[in-house]
């Protein structure tokens, strides 16, 4: 290659890099804008989700209170009253058998 080819080449590499420096000087400021807007976006994101999965979390707690208040009271009554309870689980599967069966 002569130095005039050489030269040219050199100019234009200087050329690039001075329109890839501008390029990136002019673009920082907008994507730490988008960077911090994201940030934020991730930390409402976060925060909603933590509360979500507590109220899931409690809403689950109740449900095994219920339960197991459920399962208390019914043992109490069939101790209580174990002929009833007998003629209530037959009751209500006969019921249950005949809806079955009429669908």
């Amino acid at each position: 290659m002569n130095d005039s080819t050489t030269g040219l080449g050199d100019s234009a590499h200087q050329a690039f890099d001075n329109a890839a420096d501008k390029t990136a000087d002019t673009l920082r400021p907008v994507m730490d804008m988008l960077v911090s807007g994201v940030h934020d976006a991730v930390e409402r994101l976060s925060h909603v989700v933590t509360q979500a999965a507590d109220k899931v979390e409690s809403s689950g707690e109740s449900i095994k209170d219920a339960q197991a208040r459920a399962t208390r009271c019914s043992r109490n009554y069939i101790r209580e009253k174990p002929l009833t309870s007998i003629g209530i689980a037959i009751a209500s599967g006969y019921l249950l058998g005949w809806a079955l069966r009429h669908r």
